[in-house]
């Protein structure tokens, strides 16, 4: 980040203002041995059968038939992410940066003779955007004074949109969780899968109602036997996981659900994929699966006992 310059409080009242800059605007190889690499493939898209509930478990069933039942029960456990909320903390955050830095200009400025000689204050060189030097306008002391308090007003914005909507949405998913919604219990793998610049995450392996029992406690166990024992293996499927499921933001838990049939074809017909942050794994391996409103996209949430 480029050095501040120093600033002078302007006394000359005849000195124009500066136009305010513009606001800126904002398989696929299947894993039959250890070493086989496996190559992308477009998902099946999710049908509606396979989201039809069967729950295998007393418990399962009855916590399934709350969350159908209670919209208030739905939206306090099966909470997920706004892209809003995630919006209005990364625009805080580079406000408070800014801010930050010309405070840090603000301190410095004080203890130039010209500026003790003049009586400037704090208050009235914070926002100054004259540079001390030249003695014209700064466009980068204007982005660290004015630029922080724009960015501040735009990030409370966004969360007032993210509270505003929040009930809508919460209304949205739980409709459409109890029309085409269950509860499993995933089987989360012991590897975790990468990628540059990204925090790792865990594959975790769920079988939609109707699934045969023994063929996706195979499947899965050969799975994890082919990705805990071959480097390779896992390479390749951390590469193809984060292409079909991850998020484009690095916040949060991923909720994309696919078929595991993307990544290898010999899954059993309804073996469901996704991979989850640790945050998200804390809540325990039982996760709440729904189609999204418009039926192209399986999405899973982690769910506290």
């Amino acid at each position: 980040m480029s050095q501040i310059p120093p600033r002078i409080r302007r006394t000359d009242p005849a000195a124009p203002t500066p136009a305010t800059p513009p606001a800126a605007t904002q398989p696929p190889a299947a894993l039959q041995h250890p070493a086989d690499h496996m190559a992308a493939a477009q998902p099946p898209a999710p049908s509606p059968a396979a989201v039809t509930p069967t729950p295998a478990s007393d418990e399962i069933a009855a916590l399934q038939k709350r969350l159908k039942d209670d919209p208030a029960f739905f939206a306090g456990v099966a909470r997920r992410k706004s892209p809003w909320r995630l919006v209005s903390l990364a625009v805080l955050l580079i406000a408070l940066i800014f801010t930050a830095r010309n405070v840090i200009s603000v301190v410095r400025s004080l203890n130039l003779p010209s500026n003790k000689a003049s009586g400037a204050s704090f208050s009235s060189l914070f926002f100054e955007t004259t540079d001390a030097k030249t003695g014209e306008f700064s466009a980068l002391l204007w982005i660290y004074s004015w630029g922080a308090l724009i960015l501040a007003g735009l990030a409370l914005v966004a969360l007032v949109i993210d509270l505003t909507t929040a009930s809508s949405r919460s209304r949205g998913d739980h409709e459409a969780f109890r029309q085409t919604g269950f509860v499993a219990e995933g089987r989360v793998l012991p590897v975790q899968v990468t990628r540059t610049n990204d925090e790792p995450a865990t594959p975790v392996l769920i079988a939609a109602p109707g699934v045969d029992p023994t063929a996706f406690a195979q499947w899965s166990a050969h799975i994890e036997q082919s990705l805990t024992a071959s480097p390779e293996a896992l390479k390749a499927f951390s590469k193809q996981a984060f292409k079909l499921l991850a998020s484009t933001t690095k916040f949060g838990d991923n909720e994309k659900v696919v078929s595991a049939q993307a990544l290898d074809p010999t899954a059993p017909q309804g073996a469901l994929l996704k991979i989850s942050r640790s945050k998200a794994l804390e809540r325990g391996p039982l996760v709440a699966v729904w189609q999204t409103k418009n039926g192209t996209q399986l999405r899973g949430v982690h769910l506290g006992r």
